[in-house]
């Protein structure tokens, strides 16, 4: 039988789980695609497809049943990578405020202790 995407949504909505997982395997290679094609990296690209299509079960009330359902999907997850990639960018600009601080203490206290093996050096050498 082959259900069009708004029978599918129908039956969703009727509490019917397997007509989900039945959309979720006809558009998930085009989720996917987008998502990788977004991101370039196939780990993120799986966590945000899933985070797409748990988006998609959750509004899934708001979508027009007169209008294509795969431009829908194609938008969601546009707008999940865009905040995966915006919350990236929030963790590696805080990760690379603190990083210098330490790499600077560290490298003082190398310095540190090299000038204290130096004078413990000269201190041993024979006058």
């Amino acid at each position: 039988m082959n259900e069009t995407n708004a029978l599918l949504v129908q039956r969703y909505k009727e509490n019917d789980e397997t007509a989900f997982a039945r959309l979720v395997g006809r558009h998930h290679s085009l989720v996917f695609r987008v998502c990788l094609k977004f991101l370039g990296h196939r780990q993120d690209a799986e966590d945000v497809t899933q985070e797409t299509f748990s988006r998609v079960a959750r509004y899934l009330h708001r979508w027009d049943s007169r209008r294509p359902l795969e431009p829908w999907l194609i938008a969601i997850a546009g707008n999940r990578c865009k905040t995966f990639l915006a919350q990236r960018r929030v963790h590696r600009s805080l990760s690379q405020a603190v990083e210098p601080v330490t790499d600077e203490l560290l490298a003082h206290r190398d310095a540190e202790l090299l000038r204290e093996e130096l004078r413990l050096a000269l201190a041993n050498l024979p006058t």
